[in-house]
């Protein structure tokens, strides 16, 4: 069997897994539609539901925590590669909305099998009454 036929039989058997076990989350689909007068970015966001394998970070993980920030405020996806989740995009997982940090496509012999995306949670520090 070839590398290609290997990654292609890995990117089905991942989409029939997606389709059993995966969680359905709100994506927030990020899109620049210009510049205020100050020049910062105009965002405008599409929301879509889609079917995602959710994961938690271990400890191993520690290096990818940002300053000010802890390890369970993070989340993984693993996702259908269709969906091009990006860098600034936002997910609702759990009540919780979350900013993808990471986004990139896991490939093997030119295949994408699935698309894998680091979040962290969006904090809203209220000040006390």
């Amino acid at each position: 069997m070839s590398a290609t036929a290997i990654a292609q039989s890995a990117a089905t058997d991942f989409l029939t897994e997606l389709n059993t076990d995966g969680t359905q989350v709100t994506w927030k689909q990020r899109q620049v539609t210009g510049t205020d007068q100050y020049g910062q970015p105009m965002t405008k966001w599409n929301d879509s539901i889609i079917t995602v394998i959710v994961g938690q970070l271990r400890a191993t993980d520690l290096r990818l925590v940002e300053p000010g920030y802890q390890l369970d405020h993070y989340i993984f996806l693993h996702y259908n590669p269709a969906n091009a989740i990006a860098v600034l995009d936002q997910v609702v997982y759990g009540g919780v909305d979350y900013e993808v940090r990471i986004a990139y496509p896991r490939t093997l012999s030119g295949v994408t099998i699935f698309g894998y995306a680091l979040l962290r949670a969006i904090l809203v520090h209220q000040t006390p009454p």
